[in-house]
């Protein structure tokens, strides 16, 4: 009878090493459980009046099956953005499944933002586990100034040729203007007293200043332009500069206009266009440049520039807002007073794009209006291209990897994910890497929707016992045509094999008899 008990013993010592823990929802008969995954569900920029400051408030949801304990949230805003006072570090107690949690960072800037990277990184714990996870916002933010000409007129002189110029310089930005200087740097018109530099007094926001400067044309034309150079630097030592262009007819500053009627129609036109970014994000900034060319050997006035609207598709194929819009509720349209024969005009202008853009190459149509002396009325049509990318990614639902197994049996390694993201992935593969024998080591989706789901499932097979390291990877390729890896590293201990319970000597399968006829 001992020696049954003792055989009964080493049984239920073999199926209790069969039945150690696999890890989350590995347990035999208990319900699946996946650890928590923190991410930022929502965040909001509001800047602080009269400050290059700005508080960034971030939701923090858990979309695991756990509670996560001993939240530690990092902010790393690289040498651009850096946190005021309270540091870059936010503790929370604990956030339950499918709950969330808020934290606020007060945060300074070194210049204006856009679509600047700020990396958060998770810290917490689940069940005597250990997690770690880095999430990416991008900001953008500006509270610095920007000085803009907001008008001019010229008075002619005594002598021909000569006259007062006035200028009013306008801070229409965020922040006060320090260490102004306007340098006129053309060769039309220079100014009377032989420098070409002008200081001006500090700009608080929203204030201006007029500038009187005496000025003298060279060489007769029947307009003349007069580029600007403005620096100026912002309170946290970042430095401007913008440039500008007045245009002035001959008549403005006294002198006669020719009297050569110039006939035929003068060809305006959009001779090129540039991006302040090669990766236009929906959600985010970017200047568009145009240059404009009057190809005519004539001026050209009273002219008006307007940006075309492209709609958002709305829900059930509907129109929802605009694609591109300018900032602080500008117009989309400008006004030129005029651009000298075989002269060209730089325009600027920063515009938003709306979050729910669809990721695709936008045509926007520029629409040129304009006369010519005798009040003839011409326009043209041009476009440009603007590519507009959505932000991709793949989220992790759940992980099943052992924390135990033998060697020379087969465990399976399990992973759920899901496009989150705002366009399909493409070349989405999942793989287990190691150096150990696999069974089903790869899975590989050729396109990932918005929105779905997929399941994966390999089999590791250990063949050497001791700790076994090894990576489970999925990769695709992101909205800008790049591959994105994520990690998720992994060891098991892998113990000696074992006789099973058919092999040990003496002892019986389930159903079968003992000698001696007892069950």
């Amino acid at each position: 009878m001992g020696s049954f008990f003792r055989r009964f013993a080493a049984v239920f010592l073999c199926f209790g090493l069969l039945l150690l823990p696999f890890g989350w929802g590995g347990r035999a008969g208990a319900q699946s459980l996946s650890p928590p995954l923190l991410r930022i569900e929502l965040f909001k920029v509001e800047p602080v009046e009269g400050k290059p400051e700005f508080t960034l408030t971030l939701t923090i949801k858990n979309s695991g099956g756990t509670e996560a304990k001993d939240v530690r949230v990092t902010l790393d805003g690289g040498d651009r953005v850096f946190p005021v006072g309270a540091g870059s570090v936010r503790t929370i107690t604990s956030i339950d499944d499918e709950d969330s949690a808020t934290v606020k960072y007060l945060l300074a800037s070194r210049g204006e933002l856009v679509n600047h990277p700020i990396d958060i990184g998770f810290e917490y714990a689940a069940a005597g586990e250990d997690f770690e996870s880095t999430e990416r916002v991008f900001v953008s933010f500006n509270q610095e100034p920007a000085l803009k000409v907001t008008g001019f007129s010229a008075e002619p002189g005594k002598n021909e040729g000569e006259f007062e110029l006035d200028l009013v310089l306008e801070n229409k930005g965020h922040s006060p203007a320090e260490a102004i200087s306007v340098r006129f740097t053309g060769d039309q018109v220079f100014p009377l007293a032989g420098s070409n530099l002008a200081l001006i007094p500090d700009l608080a926001k929203g204030s201006s200043f007029e500038l009187e400067i005496m000025m003298r044309a060279g060489a007769r034309s029947d307009t003349y332009s007069i580029p600007l150079e403005i620096t100026y630097r912002s309170m946290t030592g970042a430095e401007h500069k913008t440039n500008e262009t007045i245009v002035l007819s001959a008549g403005a500053i006294g002198i006669d206009e020719a009297d050569e009627e110039k006939m035929g129609t003068p060809r305006v036109m959009l001779e090129r266009h540039t991006l302040s970014t090669g990766q236009v994000l929906a959600g985010g900034t970017f200047t568009l440049t145009l240059f404009i060319k009057n190809n005519a050997d004539r001026a050209v006035g009273n002219m008006k520039i307007s940006l075309g609207n492209i709609q958002v598709e709305g829900a059930a194929g509907g129109a929802g807002g605009t694609v591109f819009s300018p900032l602080d509720g500008s117009s989309s349209s400008f006004f030129v007073n005029s651009i000298a024969a075989n002269g060209r005009l730089v325009k600027t202008v920063t515009l938003f794009v709306d979050p729910n853009a669809t990721a695709m190459t936008y045509t926007l149509p520029i629409n040129i209006e304009y006369e010519d002396a005798q009040g003839n009325p011409f326009s043209v049509n041009e476009a440009v291209n603007i590519p507009v990318l959505q932000e991709s990614g793949i989220q992790v639902l759940s992980v099943d990897i052992p924390l135990y197994a033998m060697a020379g049996q087969a465990v399976p390694v399990s992973m759920e994910f899901a496009n989150t993201g705002k366009v399909a992935l493409n070349n989405v593969l999942v793989a287990i890497e190691g150096d150990f024998p696999k069974e089903n080591a790869t899975y590989f989706i050729p396109r990932l929707d918005i929105g779905i789901s997929d399941f994966f499932q390999g089999m590791i097979i250990p063949d050497v016992e001791g700790q076994l390291s090894g990576n489970l990877a999925v990769t695709f390729l992101d909205a800008r045509n790049q591959e994105v890896r994520l990690d998720h590293p992994f060891t098991i201990e892998v113990q000696p094999m074992s006789d099973m319970p058919g092999d040990m000597p003496g002892v019986p399968l389930p159903g079968e008899e003992q000698p001696g006829g007892v069950p």
